[in-house]
C-alpha cells in the first residue's frame, strides 16, 4: 500500500518542513493541497519531491492515475499515526510515529486530513504520478539536407545508419513527412513558428524572423522550460557568423536595428560557425554537452540541436562502396554519380554516429525516459530531383519521434508536415496551441494511433543562397505545391527557365553529365529530366503508381478534375498566406490552354 499525505490548504510552510523529517521516504510521498480557485471550483495542487506544481480539478485528477481506487477518504489522527508508522516500518525503523505527526502538524492536526491510496506498488505509483505531473524534456534534432530515402529504416539497404534504425524501432516512423520548403531557412521558420514560411515572410536566405512572429520555444520558456539552440546555424537571425564576409554591412544593419531576436527569445543560443567542415563538426556535440551542463536542472528543457551533415560539400570518411550501390531509377549511372551518392551516404553515417552519442548521453544521465526526442531532416539533400525542387526527394524527409512509455513503437503513412512540430511539442508540454499556428497536433496519432483525417500539406520554393545574385534557378526560383494522400500538384511560376541544381551544379560530376548530354551520350530521359530548356507550368503526379514522379499527368483528360481541384486548394492556401506570387486559379490555366 502506498500512502500520499493530503492537506486541505495550500500550506507552503508544511511543504518546506517535510524534507527535514528523516523518517519519510520522499521518493514515495507526493503532496496534494486542495483549495478553491477564483470561480469557487475546488482544485488540486500537486507537489512532488522536486517541488513541481501541477493544477487540475478533482474531476480530472480522478480520471488519471487512480481510476480503479477510491480517490479520497477522511482520516483522523489515529489513522494518520498508523499510516506514518507503516511508512517507518517499511524503512525498517521502529520508533514511535507520534513525534513525526507532531513535527508535521503540531499537537492538533488540521481537519479534515485525507489519505490518498493506490494499490499499484511503490515504484509504479511514483512513476504514474510523476508521468502525470512532470513536463517532458524536448530534444529536436535536425539534420541538414537529408531526404527520407537516405536512412536504413526507410528501406535503404545500402546506407549504414544503425543508431537511427534502432531509434526508429523505439518510436514512431513517419513514412510521409514533408517539409514546407526544400530549403533550410523557410523550412526551419515553419518548424519554429508552426506556420507557412510565406505567412511569416521567410522565403529567402539572409533574412531574420520578425519579432511579431513568435517561435514556439518562447511559449515553453514562459511556462518554465529552459530553452536553447545549438549546432549549425538556426537560420532565423540572418546569415551564420563566420560566413558573412561579403555581406557584413547587411549583418551590421540587422544588429543595429534590432532585427536579430533569438538571443532574447531563448535562454541559450550557440552556433558552430562553419560546421560544414569536418574539423568543426565535432563541436556540435560539444555544444550539446555544454547546454546540458548549463541548463537549470530544476526545469524541463527544450533544445534544437542542428547538425551540418549531410550538407554539401561532402568530406566524411569513406565507408560506402560506390560500385555496390543500388541507384534510384532517375539517377544516371556513371562512376562519378555513384561516388557522389556514396559520399552523401558517408555524411549520413557520420551524422548517425553523432546522434548515437546524444542518445547515449540521455541514457547515461537518466534523461531518456522523460525526454521526447524528435529527429527530422530540414529538407531534401543536394541530390537529383531533391534539394531546391518540390519533388519527393526535395521535401519528403525522415521524421522519427520517441517518448518512452508514452509513444508505442509504430510506423505510419499519415501525411504530415514539419509545420506540425510546434503544435505537437506545445501539446506534449501541456500548453495550448495558439490560434495562428496552422500545424496539426500529432499527439493523438503518436500516443493512441488515432487515424488522421484526409490531409493536404503545402510546400514552397523561393530564393536561395546568401551571397549570390539571381542569375539562374539554383539561386532564384518560384514554385508552390500541394500534396495529398495520392496526388501531388506542382506549380512552376518560372516555366520558361531551365532547372539548375542547388549546391552541385558546378561539381565535376554534373559537368560531366552536361557534356554527355551535349554529345548525345546521355540517355534521352535523363537529358529531358535535367537539361530541358523549359519546364511545365503544372505537374501532376500519382504518388501511388508513380512514386518517383516520372510521368506528368497534368494534361491527362481523365485527371482534369483532380488537377483543377488541387489547383483550387492551392489557390485558397496562397490567399490565406497572403502569398505574393500569382494565383494559379484553374480557370486562368484553362484559358491559357485554349489559347495555345
Amino acid at each position: 500500500m502506498v500512502y500520499k499525505l493530503i492537506h486541505t490548504h495550500a500550506n507552503q510552510e508544511l511543504l518546506k518542513s517535510i524534507p527535514s523529517i528523516p523518517y519519510l521516504d520522499l521518493s514515495i510521498v507526493f503532496y496534494l493541497f486542495l483549495e478553491k480557485n477564483e470561480t469557487g471550483q475546488m482544485t488540486a495542487l500537486i507537489h512532488n519531491r522536486h517541488l513541481t506544481m501541477w493544477n487540475t480539478t478533482l474531476e480530472e485528477l480522478s480520471e488519471l492515475a487512480f481510476k480503479n481506487t477510491p480517490l479520497l477518504f477522511p482520516a483522523d489522527l489515529k489513522t494518520m499515526i498508523q499510516i506514518i508508522q507503516d511508512i517507518i516500518c517499511q524503512k525498517g525503523e521502529r520508533e514511535s510515529a507520534a513525534p513525526v505527526i507532531e513535527e508535521l502538524f503540531g499537537s492538533q492536526p488540521p481537519a479534515p486530513l485525507y489519505v490518498l491510496t493506490n494499490t499499484a506498488g511503490i515504484n509504479g505509483a511514483c512513476r504514474s504520478a510523476a508521468a502525470q505531473t512532470e513536463q517532458p524534456n524536448i530534444l529536436l534534432v535536425l539534420s541538414d539536407d537529408q531526404s527520407a530515402f537516405a536512412v536504413g529504416c526507410y528501406g535503404n539497404g545500402d546506407i549504414v545508419t544503425p543508431n537511427l534504425d534502432r531509434f526508429a524501432s523505439e518510436g514512431v516512423r513517419f513514412n510521409r513527412a514533408y517539409a514546407t520548403s526544400p530549403q533550410s531557412v523557410p523550412s526551419r521558420a515553419s518548424i519554429m513558428t508552426g506556420r507557412s514560411p510565406v505567412a511569416v515572410n521567410m522565403t529567402r536566405f539572409n533574412v531574420t524572423l520578425a519579432r511579431r512572429f513568435r517561435a514556439f520555444p518562447e511559449y515553453l520558456r514562459e511556462k518554465g522550460y529552459y530553452t536553447g539552440v545549438a549546432g549549425r546555424g538556426y537560420h532565423l537571425d540572418g546569415a551564420v557568423s563566420g560566413r558573412v564576409g561579403r555581406i557584413k554591412e547587411v549583418e551590421q544593419y540587422y544588429i543595429d536595428h534590432g532585427y536579430k531576436t533569438f538571443p532574447e527569445r531563448l535562454d541559450t543560443c550557440m552556433i558552430v560557425a562553419d560546421a560544414r567542415k569536418g574539423a568543426c563538426h565535432g563541436q556540435i556535440n560539444d555544444q550539446f554537452r555544454t547546454f546540458m551542463a548549463r541548463r537549470d536542472k530544476d526545469k524541463p528543457f527544450f533544445l534544437q540541436l542542428s547538425y551540418s551533415d549531410p550538407h554539401h560539400p561532402y568530406d566524411a570518411p569513406k565507408l560506402h562502396d560506390p560500385a555496390s550501390l543500388t541507384l534510384p531509377e532517375f539517377y544516371p549511372d556513371t562512376r562519378a554519380v555513384r561516388e557522389y551518392l556514396a559520399a552523401y551516404y558517408d555524411e549520413i553515417h557520420r551524422l548517425d554516429s553523432d546522434f548515437g552519442e546524444v542518445l547515449q548521453y540521455l541514457d547515461d544521465h537518466g534523461l531518456a525516459e522523460n525526454t521526447i526526442v524528435i529527429f527530422m531532416g530540414d529538407n531534401g539533400g543536394a541530390q537529383f530531383m531533391a534539394k531546391g525542387t518540390l519533388y519527393e526527394n526535395g521535401i519528403k524527409v525522415p521524421l522519427l519521434i520517441r517518448w518512452p512509455e508514452r509513444i508505442p513503437a509504430a510506423v505510419t503513412d499519415a501525411v504530415v508536415s514539419n509545420v506540425d512540430l510546434a503544435a505537437t511539442c506545445l501539446s506534449a508540454a501541456g500548453l495550448p496551441v495558439p490560434a495562428e499556428m496552422e500545424g496539426e497536433n500529432l499527439l493523438p496519432l503518436l500516443t493512441e494511433g488515432a487515424e488522421p483525417e484526409e490531409r493536404y500539406v503545402y510546400s514552397v520554393r523561393s530564393c536561395h543562397a546568401t551571397n549570390s545574385l539571381p542569375e539562374d534557378t539554383s539561386v532564384f526560383d518560384q514554385m508552390r505545391c500541394i500534396v495529398g494522400e495520392r496526388y501531388k500538384l506542382i506549380y512552376n511560376l518560372l516555366p520558361g527557365q531551365p532547372w539548375v541544381p542547388v549546391d552541385f551544379a558546378k561539381t565535376e560530376m554534373f559537368r560531366e553529365l552536361a557534356q554527355m548530354n551535349e554529345s548525345g551520350q546521355l540517355a534521352p530521359r535523363f537529358g529531358k529530366l535535367y537539361f530541358s530548356p523549359t519546364r511545365p507550368m503544372f505537374e501532376l503526379y500519382d504518388l501511388e503508381t508513380d512514386p518517383h514522379e516520372q510521368r506528368n499527368l497534368a494534361d491527362d483528360p481523365a485527371l482534369r478534375s483532380v488537377r483543377d481541384d488541387l489547383i483550387l486548394k492551392l489557390t485558397y492556401k496562397m490567399i490565406e498566406d497572403e502569398d505574393f506570387a500569382t494565383l494559379p486559379h484553374p480557370k486562368i490555366y484553362e484559358r491559357r490552354e485554349n489559347q495555345q
